[in-house]
């Protein structure tokens, strides 16, 4: 079983095609828009050339903006009463959910969903025992192109323990196999428990199952083949439900994949082009500081820019003047080794 979820975990890491031309890989972009709220480039912050790279984030502020003008508190849901409804009976059911949602701390609840809608255009809440928790996203699988999680065929969950915390949640959630699995991690040399949660059919007729499999153990080496097995995990949970515990919400939707579509992802090319000039005009301003700091070799290549704007090559064809007089539009020619000014 364990198996199976590595082998759909690695279909999940895979590209899906929307339309031809156009290809989305969820993972891959949960994991860019951490960076861009960062401020962090992929390839580091330093250039080829030893300059600093600079993130000018406008990715944050708008997502702010949006969460600010949508949010709203407990005190803003309002039970109203059907024309041949009671008023009475309204008030009382207002006052009950007031009280429900001032207990439940439904507030916070709101607030983190408009703070995570805008940034990541989806929201996924996971209700155990009547409480919510929030999940998230980077360890959390599904089919990429699944409109809704109900329509998904997996559902993966990772979670990461240390041993005491395993033991604490697993004898709360009465898990099985708890010192086994204790006990095969101490072996290892990773301090922490990675146990996956799985919804979803394994065979028809078996139906609907939650399935939960800590990944412990060591690859084993085949005495006829001499290949590693990979460990087959340690088995804690395995019953049948109804349906998953997972509630999603949504910001804008695209056919053709799950995840929403947040503000960092609509901003992520001008987020790129504004990198990409900033920077040219940062290195511009070094350039005529500092004319003598960096010699242009004869071989030189046209800019190039990683996925986030990010020069990932020598800066202009040795031909032309920019951005070396300090001028970005600047096509001059010009002759010789070293740049304008340059001894």
């Amino acid at each position: 079983m364990l198996n199976l979820i590595r082998q759909e975990l690695e279909d999940y890491k895979e590209d899906i095609t929307i339309v031809d031309g156009v290809t989305f890989n969820q993972k891959e972009m949960i994991e860019k828009i951490h960076r861009f709220l960062n401020s962090k480039f992929l390839n580091g912050d330093i250039d080829v050339d030893g300059d600093r790279k600079h993130f000018f984030n406008i990715v944050k502020n708008p997502c702010g903006v949006e969460t600010k003008a949508t949010d709203f508190d407990t005190k803003n849901i309002k039970i109203l009463t059907a024309d041949t409804g009671d008023p009475e009976q309204t008030w009382y059911f207002e006052r009950d959910l007031k009280f429900w949602m001032k207990d439940q701390n439904f507030g916070r609840v709101l607030n983190r969903i408009f703070e995570e809608r805008p940034k990541f255009g989806s929201v996924v809440i996971k209700t155990i025992k009547g409480e919510p928790f929030f999940v998230d996203l980077r360890n959390f699988a599904c089919e990429p192109s699944a409109d809704t999680l109900d329509d998904s065929a997996y559902i993966i969950e990772r979670h990461i323990y240390t041993p005491r915390q395993f033991r604490k949640v697993g004898e709360e959630l009465n898990w099985d196999n708890i010192d086994e699995v204790i006990e095969e991690a101490k072996k290892g040399d990773d301090r922490h428990i990675i146990t996956y949660e799985r919804y979803g059919e394994v065979a028809e007729e078996e139906g609907y199952r939650r399935i939960i499999y800590a990944d412990v153990g060591k690859d084993q080496k085949d005495d006829i083949t001499g290949e590693m097995v990979p460990h087959s995990g340690v088995l804690v949970q395995d019953d049948k439900v109804d349906t998953h515990p997972y509630t999603e919400l949504h910001r804008e939707k695209i056919p053709g994949r799950w995840l929403g579509v947040g503000l960092v992802e609509i901003l992520e090319e001008p987020q790129i082009r504004h990198n990409m000039i900033a920077n040219l005009e940062a290195q511009s301003g070094l350039d005529v500081a500092l004319p003598n700091r960096h010699k242009l070799p004869t071989n030189s290549t046209h800019l190039r820019f990683d996925s986030q704007g990010a020069c990932i090559a020598s800066r202009l064809p040795l031909r032309f003047c920019a951005p070396h007089c300090g001028d970005l539009f600047c096509r001059k020619e010009f002759d010789g080794l070293r740049r304008p000014g340059a001894a």
